[in-house]
């Protein structure tokens, strides 16, 4: 996976940088903000940005909020000391995918990163373009698992393995092989 870290510590940057690309990570690292952003929002490829909200020039927290103006579809995984309660909503709301608290276990930080490649994976499903972005597969799964959903309409909706017998489904949910068709 390519990942851009963001981190103004430079003795760990160093040290996360030579462990994820032993776990076979390309890694870009950046010592601020502005640089990170600039990075994120130019690099081809970028995947996953591992960010620190710390940073010496703006705070991780805008970091995230700008590459999400910019249209940065990469995860961005916040990973600080910060660890209250409204921290950790502040973060996700700037635009995280996920929130890891400093110090953490190498293995959480690695497990973290191949479950926000698993995502990923997922949204690009079978290929096919012009799919609702928004929806977590979680939620496909629980769907196909017989909780009902209602459409805005107030209208019932199933989830079923593959396309309906009568045609093509009404909705694609993102993930391959799974379609909503109406009840």
């Amino acid at each position: 996976m390519h990942l851009l870290l963001v981190e103004d510590d430079q003795r760990l940057a160093r040290v996360l940088r030579r462990l994820l690309e032993d776990d076979r990570h390309v890694v870009e690292v950046a010592h601020d903000g502005e640089t990170g952003v600039g990075i994120a929002n130019s690099a081809a490829g970028i995947e996953v940005v591992v960010l620190d909200v710390g940073l010496p020039d703006i705070s991780g927290l805008e970091v995230a909020r700008r590459v999400r103006k910019a249209g940065g579809e990469m995860a961005i995984l916040m990973l600080t000391a910060r660890d209250t309660v409204n921290d950790r909503v502040t973060g996700l709301d700037a635009g995280a995918d996920d929130y890891l608290v400093k110090p953490f276990a190498f293995e959480e930080l690695s497990a973290r990163l191949r479950a926000l490649a698993r995502r990923r994976a997922c949204r690009r499903g079978s290929g096919r373009r012009n799919r609702p972005r928004a929806l977590d597969c979680e939620v496909d799964r629980r769907a196909a698992r017989g909780l009902d959903r209602r459409d805005q309409s107030g209208g019932r909706w199933r989830a079923i393995r593959g396309p309906p017998a009568g045609g093509l489904a009404r909705v694609d949910l993102g993930c391959p092989g799974w379609f909503v068709a109406p009840r």
